[in-house]
């Protein structure tokens, strides 16, 4: 006599069939291959500017799909952000939606009977650049811009997300002019006006 079909047994069989249905190949090494995930140069960029930011957006990724709700919201953030984890939730094959309206708008996720963590994840490929790279090799000295700080999260929850979301470059400030030299004779020279290599390059730059 063939045993009774318990829950998980249902499960199991109603998974088969979807997949089927879908035309997932559910083998491990079918499997190992479909999660391998590529990540287009933009999503690299964003990231190698803003790793505290998108170590944040997987771990938020992770729980929702580990879990069973089919839709979350995050909490809102800047639309340069909101688009970075639009592009990123394809990666995931999580469906989004803008929801609410600006300053408060933000993203909703959408589980997807495809849904998964992709292998590897961006944090994980990111390199450290050459410390050589960018370095500029002209005959006078142009002033470093001042050297950013990294963002530390003080609060966990919704603040840290509304900590590193709405982080923003410190203001750069021109470098400080040595005084004209003046002469020695009683009458006073009024002194240089600054050169334009006084001034840094990426000072319009904007985080």
């Amino acid at each position: 006599m063939r045993p009774q079909c318990n829950s998980d047994c249902k499960i199991a069989q109603r998974n088969a069939r979807l997949a089927e249905a879908l035309g997932i190949d559910r083998s491990p090494g079918a499997v190992s291959e479909r999660t391998m995930a590529t990540y287009s140069p933009e999503l690299v960029a964003f990231a190698r500017a803003n790793t505290a930011f998108v170590k944040m957006v997987e771990k938020e990724l992770a729980n929702f799909v580990s879990s069973e709700r089919a839709a979350h919201a995050l909490p809102h953030m800047p639309e340069a952000k909101r688009s970075f984890v639009y592009n990123l939730a394809k990666v995931y094959r999580i469906d989004t939606r803008m929801i609410d309206v600006e300053p408060q708008r933000s993203v909703e996720l959408i589980r997807r009977l495809d849904t998964r963590i992709p292998v590897p994840l961006l944090s994980s490929t990111l390199q450290a650049p050459a410390t050589t790279l960018g370095k500029l090799q002209t005959s006078t000295s142009v002033p470093a811009s001042p050297a950013r700080s990294s963002t530390t999260l003080s609060a966990s929850g919704t603040r840290a997300w509304a900590a590193v979301a709405s982080t923003t470059s410190p203001a750069l400030r021109p470098a400080p002019l040595n005084p004209a030299t003046r002469p020695s004779t009683s009458i006073t020279n009024s002194p240089a006006p600054p050169s334009a290599r006084s001034i840094p390059a990426d000072w319009e730059t904007d985080d």
